[in-house]
């Protein structure tokens, strides 16, 4: 395999003549966005303000036409990391892949950013191989059909922010209310246990004192149950006492 530069990287030999070429470099190709999509799954003039810790979808407006001797590799433009954007879903070009490219991209700066038509988003090298047979290469869609199904992912796939702070924080503070309450009743059901039948217990259970944690909390709510249906068959089956150790009398 073998990287293809300089006079080798004719973008009319990787790319369809139907839309523009895209920016050659020494040895790579940047893409441009073509289209910018909302979070409604339509597409959007812009320029886009896209503000901290959010995402956007965008789509190459370059389309991809490899023969099947050739693999690309798209990654992130160094120039916007720099300011703060990175392309979030990057990687390989199938060899054949005929359509566009979309990606995500973050603001994890400090500040808002112009996402605009036209703008350079993604870099891409192209490798030359041994030629991949036919039944190994990847299906390719409509252009239509691609760019629905981009519009359907962006409106009921990915949140407006990165890994969504509201959603996370809300998950995570529900999952510890849970937690502690299972741990305080675990620890009452323990203590109400242990008053109630403290001659069973000792001869029967062996009580540990110790931190619960997650495993833990589950194998004792899992044992909770048989240990409270042993207590009442135990208590249903052994004799009454008063104070004075004497059976009362009828």
């Amino acid at each position: 395999m073998s990287l293809l530069a300089g006079p080798r990287l004719d973008p009319y030999l990787f790319f369809s003549p139907a839309a523009p070429m895209p920016i050659v470099q020494g040895s790579t190709f940047d893409l441009t966005i073509g289209s910018i999509i909302g979070q409604n799954g339509r597409p959007m003039p812009g320029p886009f303000k896209l503000k901290p810790g959010n995402i956007v979808q965008v789509v190459s407006r370059e389309i991809f036409s490899l023969p099947c001797n050739v693999t690309g590799q798209a990654t992130y433009k160094t120039s916007l990391t720099k300011v703060g954007i990175w392309a979030l879903t990057i990687g390989i070009v199938d060899p054949g892949w005929t359509g566009p490219l979309t990606t995500t991209l973050l603001n994890f700066s400090k500040v808002d950013y112009s996402i605009f038509v036209g703008m350079q988003f993604m870099r891409v090298s192209v490798f030359e191989h041994e030629p991949v047979g036919k039944d190994k290469l990847r299906p390719c869609t409509s252009l239509p059909a691609y760019m629905q199904d981009a519009k359907d992912k962006a409106m009921t796939t990915f949140p407006s922010t990165f890994m969504d702070k509201d959603e996370i924080a809300g998950q995570a503070g529900n999952k510890a209310v849970r937690t502690l309450i299972v741990r305080v009743l675990a620890v009452a059901g323990v203590i109400t246990l242990i008053s109630g039948s403290a001659v069973y217990f000792m001869n029967n259970v062996h009580v540990q004192v110790a931190l619960f944690n997650e495993k833990e909390v589950q194998q004792l709510e899992a044992r909770m149950g048989s240990l409270e249906a042993q207590l009442r068959k135990s208590q249903s089956s052994a004799p009454v006492h008063n104070d004075n150790g004497a059976k009362p009398r009828p």
